[in-house]
């Protein structure tokens, strides 16, 4: 059986991280889809800070937005606006509020609840949403910029300038920006 290049690429994405074998020069070439309403925008944002706080200052939403709006990522962003009114949902049952609108220990409550699987619908699982946001909300704030996440602020929180892989480094012997040992 012969496998496109593309192909392989995709059953790659689909399989781990998001933005790992994308050119940066890629964006805005893909067909994309509807993106998330403002409510459910405004809920994820709240969510992410409170799980990663500064994840607003680094694009984390806008990132998260971009590759769920694409394959392979389309189911993705389908459970994330799920997610959004399950935890908009929980917050009104809760506290008679919108998610966003809840205290930080209010949210971090509901976040928990999630977390430890306290939510399960039909088509629907509350821990595996929860960690799948967790793992977007890193990429976004550890990923180069070139792949749409942050303006090199997880790149300072780790002491790094910008992405480590250098391929004209290996070729050359050069260490390419790794910090002097």
């Amino acid at each position: 059986m012969k496998i496109s290049r593309r192909r392989l690429v995709k059953s790659l994405l689909a399989a781990g991280t998001g933005a790992a074998f994308f050119p940066g020069r890629a964006f805005g070439q893909a067909e994309t889809v509807e993106g998330f309403d403002a409510s459910a925008r405004e809920t994820l944002a709240a969510a992410c800070e409170r799980m990663f706080p500064g994840a607003q200052e680094a694009g984390a939403m806008a990132y998260i937005e971009y590759w769920t709006m694409r394959e392979p990522f389309l189911a993705t962003g389908r459970e994330f606006r799920l997610g959004a009114r399950h935890l908009d949902r929980l917050a009104r049952e809760r506290q008679r509020k919108p998610f966003a609108a809840l205290s930080p220990e209010e949210q971090d409550g509901i976040l928990r609840h999630l977390q430890q699987g306290g939510v399960r619908a039909k088509n629907f699982d509350g821990a595996g949403f929860f960690v799948r946001l967790l793992s977007f909300v890193v990429e976004a704030v550890f990923c180069d910029p070139r792949y749409g996440g942050n303006p090199a602020v997880g790149a300072a929180l780790v002491g790094r300038r910008g992405c480590l892989w250098n391929p004209v480094a290996g070729v050359s012997g050069a260490r390419g920006d790794l910090p002097e040992e």
